[in-house]
């Protein structure tokens, strides 16, 4: 029987790491996908080439889970899934240079640079850590 309050910090901290690069980019120059194109042509690809694979991520993540962990509480199935979220945002950063910041739900901006760079290393050591977390409490 797992413990609640396991579960619950699994829960806080998988939505935590999901959205940890609004925390620690609060204060940087943010560009809406949709002025990509004329504010940073060379990074005009970042808007569809996040969007897809994150959205086949995000399917096959959430279907990897309730297949391997369907008799998990909702609640570590949700703070795992966002941890995997955070973790795609995280690695995605590290790849591109390019850090997705989700603001508001159907507006996603992006910032650019080594202040990126950081919240994506960040955001990932995170992210794994959270999915550490999931797999302790699973097994507990």
């Amino acid at each position: 029987m797992e413990s609640i309050w396991l579960l619950r910090a699994v829960l806080f901290l998988g939505g935590f790491s999901m959205y940890s690069s609004n925390i620690f980019l609060r204060k940087s120059e943010k560009i809406p996908g949709r002025e990509l194109k004329e504010k940073k042509p060379e990074y005009s690809w970042v808007r569809f080439g996040f969007l897809i694979p994150y959205l086949i991520f995000v399917a096959i993540i959430f279907a990897l889970l309730q297949i391997v962990m369907n008799e998990l509480s909702v609640l570590l199935l949700s703070g795992a899934a966002f941890a995997c979220i955070g973790l795609f945002y995280g690695v995605f950063t590290l790849i591109s240079g390019v850090c997705p910041v989700p603001l508001s739900a159907p507006v996603l901006f992006f910032v650019f640079g080594d202040d990126a760079k950081r919240a994506g290393i960040f955001q990932s050591i995170w992210s794994i850590a959270v999915l550490l977390l999931a797999g302790f409490a699973y097994l507990y």
